[in-house]
């Protein structure tokens, strides 16, 4: 069904989330044209494929905030963000608090 034909796409994001990612490499997974990818993703998952590969790269950098002393700037290019100031609004507009207030946040739960 759909959510078979998409889990292959879903483990290459979770794979290659570092890299950068572009929708006409996922959309080559399926036996879909981009647009056909694009308009299934959205139904399947409610956001697009590049907001989606976005989420897992946030995701994966707060869960890195809480766990380690990894300086801030190199979790974001460790997720595939190098711009800063841009992973820091992405950041703040995916959890509320910039990504120190997040950690230590995370730090005084823990």
């Amino acid at each position: 069904g759909a959510y078979e034909e998409m889990s292959r796409v879903i483990d290459f994001i979770h794979e290659h989330y570092a890299e950068p990612i572009r929708v006409g490499q996922l959309a080559g997974l399926t036996r879909l044209s981009v647009s056909q990818f694009e308009r299934r993703f959205k139904e399947l998952f409610k956001v697009t494929p590049l907001q989606y590969v976005g989420q897992v790269r946030l995701d994966t950098a707060a869960r890195r905030l809480g766990q380690g002393d990894e300086s801030v700037t190199a979790i974001a290019h460790a997720v595939g963000l190098y711009d800063h100031s841009y992973f820091a609004k992405r950041f703040r507009a995916a959890f509320g608090m910039s990504p120190g207030e997040y950690r230590r946040a995370a730090r005084a739960g823990r």
